[in-house]
């Protein structure tokens, strides 16, 4: 009975051994598999991290290159009034050419009326005195 006893006793004692080491043995496997998934969520964030880096370095890339398009569209839009105003400055300088011509010619005709009717004028008075002459 006491061999029994002590047989049972040891048994027992066994089982709580065995149900402390099963209890570490899940702990350290718990701990492990936690250990496991922060590592991999740690690879799946610097997997991430690296694509969200590479985008940036993308998208910074496609912005210069959308920064350079537009310094040449204005650069080409510069080049482009200039060219209309020299084009407009030359078309004004002509223009304003003719009206000096045409305000002389102009002048050139007045005076050349005037002279005509001056002539006029002084054929009439003669006319007028050579007939009054006559009449005298």
């Amino acid at each position: 009975m006491d061999s029994h006893t002590v047989v049972v006793n040891e048994s027992v004692a066994k089982a709580r051994r065995l149900e402390s080491e099963v209890k570490a043995l899940q702990e350290r496997l718990m701990k492990e598999q936690s250990m496991k998934q922060t590592s991999e969520q740690g690879a799946a964030d610097r997997r991430r991290m690296a694509e969200l880096h590479e985008s940036e370095k993308r998208l910074q890339q496609e912005v210069d290159e959308l920064k350079q398009e537009r310094d040449r569209r204005v650069q080409d839009l510069h080049r482009q009034l200039d060219r209309e105003r020299e084009t407009q400055r030359t078309r004004l300088q002509e223009q304003e050419s003719k009206v000096k011509e045409a305000e002389k010619a102009r002048s050139q005709n007045m005076f050349e009326y005037e002279k005509e009717r001056a002539r006029w004028q002084l054929e009439r008075d003669g006319l007028l005195c050579k007939a009054q002459e006559l009449e005298d």
